[in-house]
């Protein structure tokens, strides 16, 4: 009889890496292809690296489209332009409907998750048309990728990100409306500061 895996969970990470380990961990090692090996390996770094800048779930960036990236609206950063935010209450939705945001990823090579953006550059140039999917892969198959690579599951890179970028824009606020995030108070989990953190701040 064939056992069901359990489902991995925030208690299955025992610690938050830094954006430099986590670009290793994607680029390591490829799955073993025996043709267009070159395509598949960037389009595989592409998928993991969009994973870990948008913070999203694998359902998410599947969804993606060439033509939804904006290289022309803002100096330093690529806009992802109405990207899909899956994970919406049911009431919500049938009151304001599917949730589309605008997502930065950084576009200048001294940020530090610019070469994150560099693996999703390579890959762009070998998508065919402006309107076709970036990935055409279900998410069984994206699942398997991303676990025979890293070791790691999808959600492991959202977690990741969210880790990221709470403890270095400092608001919970500013990464709920850049990252789609409903609940504010899953951000909390995240938080790694104190308040001594703003002694300054809480002096003047």
């Amino acid at each position: 009889m064939q056992t069901l895996k359990k489902k991995r969970t925030l208690k299955d990470i025992q610690y938050f890496c830094r954006p430099e380990q986590i670009y290793e961990l994607i680029t390591r090692k490829t799955w073993p292809y025996k043709t267009d090996v070159d395509y598949y390996t960037k389009r595989d770094r592409a998928l993991m690296a969009l994973l870990f800048l948008l913070a999203c779930r694998v359902n998410e960036v599947l969804r993606l489209r060439k033509m939804q990236f904006d290289f022309e609206a803002d100096p330093d950063f690529i806009i992802i332009r109405s990207f899909y935010v899956s994970k919406r209450k049911e009431k919500t939705i049938k009151k304001y409907g599917p949730k589309f945001i605008d997502v930065p990823i950084p576009k200048r090579e001294e940020a530090r998750l610019y070469p994150f953006t560099r693996l999703v550059l390579d890959y762009l140039p070998l998508v065919g048309a402006k309107d076709d999917k970036l990935f055409k892969m279900g998410t069984r198959r994206a699942r398997q990728i991303v676990t025979y690579v890293t070791g790691m599951w999808p959600h492991w890179f959202r977690s990741m990100a969210l880790s990221f970028y709470v403890n270095t824009l400092r608001n919970v606020m500013v990464v709920s409306e850049m990252l789609g995030v409903e609940d504010i108070k899953t951000l909390k989990w995240y938080w790694r500061g104190a308040w001594e953190d703003y002694r300054q701040q809480l002096i003047r």
